[in-house]
């Protein structure tokens, strides 16, 4: 369906994607979303102590009700020794065993609330920054008000309202040639392929959002680097009123670059697909805020540091308590968490660690964002799956997969995906693999590349 998207002409292109635009944006903004929003609005000013007090009457009902309608979680209690009224306090939460996505794999069926209308829920998959992609179920109103109320909070601390004119450089594949931009009517967005960025088309790119005019522009910070860079060795900037950056880790040395080229300040933000936790940078850019209304952080002690665990409060349909979420974290201390924006919403870590991918060379010179080799790739994937596409030299690229189930025809469709991306004269060495490891903490890292160290 995608290749078939691919191919129509420009005009049928615009036309589906606003189509779809539509349909996303009325899920999204409707419903309580403004309901939501205002509640959100004025809980944020709530005093830590009363945070933590709403977290821990939010937790109570969902142990609750996971002990009574979700099979996993009835068993898991029960041979533990476990009952709700165990958990005293969100401290007594370490109590419970971890969630991991091996165990979400193998109780699938089981983690699903009994009770749960399938017309109120949507089978959702992680985004695979990991290469691993986790099937799960969300409610319908988490997925769409819920998260995008929290979003657009996010966007408020920086003086944003919903709606406000945006660019988005983004992962979603809607082009494969130029004009490399499709105009989002639904959400008043120009959408930017980051996919086709590079040193030739930069200057386009450029053109295109100084002739669009947005408020903001949001996406990879890797891209937005890159546009940054150019803006810099050109002595030019775009009028904006800030950068949202998410879906990578954002680098001290991208945020001085993208400050200086766009004039405006960084706003970044971590989150995950399977909707358990999120947190965020406001204007003082203390560290990162939790969304303690939304989910709960907490951190284990491992050898690749401090792992950051979460807990959704508003999934009843497949309840993810205590998820392992793979990313590692530097924390803020204890007796810093109170940020001078007033905020009652804890600081929780001063930045993730772990999660730069490199970006490749390709044999015609131009650069391939980790992204581009993520989106192309994930289609191919089977559930658990990982792997790592490293370049070796100019032309030289292994690719590795872990994979039980990998025969001559994926070996073929991936092959040729690659050359899609590498460029057809490149050489590539597949390794179908048990496991990949990786060196350093954090999650592992899917795109590396040799020649520039």
């Amino acid at each position: 369906m995608q290749e078939l998207f691919l191919r129509l002409p420009y005009s049928f292109r615009t036309l589906l994607v606003n189509l779809y635009g539509y349909g996303l944006a009325r899920n999204r903004y409707g419903g309580s979303f403004n309901e939501r929003l205002k509640e959100l609005l004025e809980t944020q000013w709530i005093p830590q102590e009363k945070i933590k007090q709403l977290q821990f009457a939010s937790v109570k009902d969902l142990l609750e009700f996971s002990y009574k309608n979700v099979p996993y979680y009835t068993k898991l209690f029960d041979e533990h020794g476990l009952k709700p009224a165990h958990i005293k306090q969100l401290s007594d939460l370490e109590k419970i065993p971890l969630l991991t996505k091996k165990i979400i794999r193998e109780n699938f069926e089981d983690l699903i609330a009994s009770n749960v209308k399938r017309s109120d829920i949507k089978l959702s998959h992680s985004s695979g920054t990991t290469g691993q992609k986790l099937f799960f179920y969300l409610p319908k109103i988490l997925k769409y008000q819920i998260n995008y109320a929290v979003n657009a909070r996010f966007y408020n601390w920086a003086g944003i309202k919903p709606f406000d004119k945006r660019v988005t450089l983004g992962g979603r594949l809607f082009t494969k040639h130029h004009p490399y931009w499709i105009y989002n009517r639904a959400e008043n967005q120009l959408l930017l392929s980051i996919h086709h960025l590079n040193s030739e088309t930069v200057d386009s790119y450029i053109e295109m959002i100084e002739k669009f005019s947005p408020k903001f522009i949001a996406g990879h910070p890797s891209g937005v680097d890159f546009i940054a860079q150019r803006l810099v060795n050109t002595h030019k900037t775009l009028p904006l009123k800030a950068i949202f950056t998410t879906g990578e880790t954002l680098t001290d040395e991208q945020r001085q670059v993208i400050k200086k080229g766009f004039g405006v300040d960084v706003f970044d933000t971590w989150g995950l697909g399977e909707s358990v936790a999120s947190a965020s940078e406001c204007e003082y850019h203390e560290g990162y805020h939790e969304d303690s209304e939304y989910g709960i952080i907490e951190f284990i002690k491992t050898e690749k540091g401090y792992e950051i665990v979460g807990t959704s409060l508003y999934n009843y349909a497949m309840p993810f308590i205590r998820y392992k979420i793979e990313d590692i974290a530097e924390l803020i201390p204890d007796g810093q968490q109170v940020c001078k924006c007033g905020r009652g919403l804890p600081l929780k870590f001063r930045r993730i660690i772990g999660r730069n991918d490199d970006q490749l060379t390709g044999l015609n010179g131009k650069n391939i964002f980790s992204v581009t080799v993520r989106m192309n790739i994930k289609p191919f994937l089977m559930e658990g799956e990982t792997y790592q596409l490293i370049q070796t030299s100019k032309k030289d690229f292994t690719f590795k997969i872990a994979s039980s189930d990998f025969n001559p025809d994926r070996n073929r469709a991936f092959n040729n995906m690659l050359l899609g991306i590498l460029g057809d004269k490149a050489s590539i060495n597949i390794e179908v693999v048990n496991e990949i490891h990786h060196d350093g903490g954090g999650k592992l890292r899917n795109v590396v590349n040799l020649t520039n160290k």
